[in-house]
């Protein structure tokens, strides 16, 4: 929590969905800063939760066939803003 508790605004994780992978984006919401947080994310789908730490600037998160929906930051527990694209 040190890696973020201390700086400026507060992490925006952009989400795109292609075939099936997610690719995870972090980046400070309000803040110029280009810090890298690491944060705990609990990915729901219509058939499993997936549990990561997000330690990277950018992260492929690789998921099962047949997916129809995600959902990230189940009951919205984490600290954190979601931005996911029109189509998702």
């Amino acid at each position: 929590m040190e890696s973020w508790i201390n700086q400026p605004g507060h992490p925006l994780i952009s989400v795109t969905k292609k075939n099936n992978s997610l690719y995870l984006t972090q980046q400070r919401l309000n803040s110029s800063q280009k810090s890298i947080c690491k944060i705990p994310l609990t990915i729901e789908t219509n058939s499993n939760k997936i549990k990561i730490l997000l330690d990277k600037k950018i992260q492929t998160i690789q998921l099962k066939k047949n997916i129809e929906w995600f959902k990230l930051n189940e009951n919205q527990k984490g600290f954190y803003r979601t931005k996911y694209e029109k189509e998702n």
